[in-house]
């Protein structure tokens, strides 16, 4: 779901209706990049800040997906990331159109120290024929 804050009143807040994407997904990260909203990583599952569920208490694993949203076209789908992740809180956007992220819990609950480049280039639109992926996650070089 997407909200648009009032500039003159930011404690106003304009709710659109839930984007129908037949999934639910807790606390991923989200950016816009090329005018599309992207969810990276987060969980089927809520958990605290911990990574442990509410309900149980059970270690709570993170997706290893992306699913973008083409606002002119409707729903684009999900993509499979290299890496899992949860609980993504520190991004920005840097020069060229990248978005970069950084932190999060990835899987057995890791407080992760890691920072990733998205890049925008595979965004293209490609010729009927070809296939490619939505973004690219670049790990953090320091961890190579």
């Amino acid at each position: 779901r997407m909200g648009i804050i009032d500039p003159a009143d930011p404690l106003q807040v304009t709710w659109l209706p839930p984007v129908p994407t037949g999934r639910t997904v807790y606390r991923p990260g989200c950016f816009t990049l090329a005018g599309r909203p992207h969810w990276l990583g987060g969980s089927s599952v809520s958990y605290n800040y911990d990574g442990l569920a509410y309900a149980g208490g059970a270690v709570v694993p993170p997706l290893a997906e992306v699913a973008v949203y083409d606002p002119g076209g409707g729903w684009l789908g999900v993509e499979t990331t290299p890496e899992a992740v949860m609980d993504l809180r520190g991004m920005g956007g840097w020069p060229g159109g990248e978005v970069m992220l950084a932190g999060g819990i990835g899987p057995d609950t890791t407080v992760l120290a890691s920072a990733w480049r998205i890049d925008p280039l595979p965004l293209g639109v490609p010729a009927a024929s070809e296939s490619q992926p939505i973004i690219q996650v670049f790990p953090n070089p320091a961890r190579d």
